[in-house]
């Protein structure tokens, strides 16, 4: 006979929260199958993953943003703010990025 000593007092609960999360996954899953999604998501996913292949260049291969280190002050940079570290790219990129977000915001709105 087996006793109960070594169950966690709490076990019974994970159990059920795993099993819901699996079937809210099965459903999710079911949703966004690429062939149910209509074309302007797709699209919209494609304009997401454009921008942040933009974003990820931007980072790589130009020079967003302006160096700072530990000993700088604030106050010593253009304009007295840190916005002077960001070049005209870095604001590129984080448009696109900011972009991207709604792509994703959108998608979970669609999908749920």
């Amino acid at each position: 006979e087996r006793g109960d000593w070594e169950k966690d007092s709490q076990e019974d609960e994970i159990i059920r929260a795993i099993e819901e999360d699996s079937k809210q996954s099965k459903v999710y899953e079911q949703v966004v199958r690429w062939n149910l999604v209509p074309s302007w998501m797709r699209a919209l996913l494609y304009f997401g993953s454009l921008l942040m292949s933009v974003v990820t260049y931007i980072i790589v291969c130009a020079d967003p943003f302006g160096e700072f280190s530990v000993a700088d002050h604030i106050a010593d940079l253009p304009g007295g703010s840190v916005l002077s570290l960001v070049h005209t790219s870095g604001w590129i990129a984080i448009g696109c990025t900011l972009a991207a977000v709604v792509v994703l915001v959108a998608l979970w709105a669609w999908s749920s």
